[in-house]
């Protein structure tokens, strides 16, 4: 099923926002989510989606941010900054998370939303709308 995505670039303010998903469901893992003091969380079908409040106008140093976590996924980093390495690549150095349902049931379900930057106000806004949740139009 084909799925949306939003990178961790905004591009009114030129920053990269630091954001990364973990493949893992347990009560410990969401702890160490919440110790990091997200600006959202989404749970998945498979674990979490986490946006967070560091930013840079840097893509390197918030993929270096994001791999000090310990936490967030190791594959989405890397691919990231392979595409760093590759001038040609036409998404950069940018991290993505999806915000569509990826199954037939509705799959992102916010569990924390803190202080929101409106950047994070948009991402929670696609999501909630690409989830069959909000007003249309």
């Amino acid at each position: 099923m084909p799925v949306f995505g939003v990178t961790n670039y905004d591009v009114l303010e030129d920053l990269y926002y630091a954001i990364f998903e973990v493949d893992c469901k347990a009560q410990h893992v969401l702890q160490k989510i919440y110790k990091l003091k997200p600006a959202l969380v989404i749970e998945t079908m498979k674990g979490y989606h986490a946006y967070l409040h560091f930013k840079s106008r840097n893509p390197l140093k918030v993929i270096h941010y994001l791999h000090k976590t310990k936490i967030a996924d190791r594959g989405q980093l890397k691919l990231a900054k392979m595409r760093a390495q590759d001038q040609e690549h036409p998404w950069g150095p940018k991290l993505v998370l999806r915000v569509s349902p990826k199954y037939p049931s509705i799959d992102l379900k916010p569990i924390f939303v803190g202080d929101l930057e409106p950047w994070h106000e948009d991402v929670l806004n696609l999501i909630t709308r690409l989830n069959g949740g909000g007003s249309g139009g």
